[in-house]
């Protein structure tokens, strides 16, 4: 398997569980919008140390401030409130699956307008786990939920097209992390502020799981996903990517007792099914 490939999957596996501990936020007082907000903020001074240690340089050009505020403001940080937000309304697998509505408006997207073309396997690969996630949709959750998936799967596509097609992916991925961590922590304390306030953890689990959530996604996530689109481009990204509803729902199953129907267990045998034929 290329290198690309290896990150775009790790990042898959790892965004897979942050559902996991995000509900544990949630249990202890804390909301999707404040989750954004303490995952960017809680990684932002380990984050500047690794930055200081290999000497990157936090100097960016006038095209690079405006890349990393676009990404940040109108891709990361709505995308993570609304996925965050919907985790708390239905199931983790259901919102998950909803979110995944991203793989296809990228291929949509950069087919229709950038003529990027794919192999036939690939588009099997595709038409195979497109399947797979209308099995899955029988999962439960309510009406508002689903929107608030499908809305964070919308802002996530602009996301990882906006990296790919605007070079800014091909900044080190350390500092590009910082700052969007940082757009990040801005965009959602201001939606804090205007909606209900920050609303932080009121006990020691809670505290960790976001630690937890901050670490894996911005630690590791991120930067692997970052370099992942860099070395196969946003459709493969979005391909491989197909893997994260897998985890969420297993995690989901065996961590909560979120319960799976056999159309959902079918769905997720399809999802992995695609992700081999494109891998192949």
């Amino acid at each position: 398997m290329r290198k690309g490939r290896i990150f775009l999957l790790t990042s898959a596996i790892i965004y897979g569980l942050v559902p996991v501990l995000a509900n544990q936020v949630y249990k202890s007082g804390g909301d999707g919008v404040t989750l954004v907000l303490l995952r960017s903020a809680l990684s932002l001074p380990l984050l500047l140390a690794i930055i200081l240690y290999k000497k990157i340089g936090l100097n960016l050009s006038k095209k690079e401030l405006l890349d990393s505020i676009v990404v940040s403001f109108f891709g990361s940080a709505p995308s993570m409130v609304f996925l965050y937000a919907a985790y708390s309304r239905g199931t983790v697998g259901a919102s998950t699956m909803l979110h995944f509505c991203y793989p296809f408006l990228i291929v949509a997207v950069t087919a229709i307008f950038f003529r990027e073309k794919l192999s036939k396997r690939k588009w099997l690969g595709i038409v195979v786990s497109a399947a797979g996630i209308i099995f899955s949709l029988d999962m439960h959750t309510d009406t508002i939920g689903a929107i608030l998936a499908i809305l964070s799967g919308v802002f996530y596509a602009f996301f990882v097209i906006y990296m790919d097609k605007s070079g800014v992916d091909e900044m080190n991925y350390w500092r590009l992390t910082f700052f969007i961590s940082f757009g990040m922590s801005l965009a959602a304390y201001i939606m804090c502020i205007g909606g209900e306030g920050v609303n932080l953890p009121n006990n020691l689990h809670g505290w960790l799981s976001a630690f937890l959530v901050s670490l894996l996604t911005t630690l590791v996530a991120i930067p692997f996903f970052q370099r992942g689109v860099e070395l196969e481009g946003a459709t493969e990204a979005g391909i491989i990517s197909m893997a994260e509803p897998v985890v969420s729902v297993m995690s989901g199953l065996i961590l909560f007792g979120e319960s799976i129907t056999l159309a959902g267990g079918i769905g997720c045998v399809f999802i992995a099914l695609g992700i081999w034929l494109v891998e192949g």
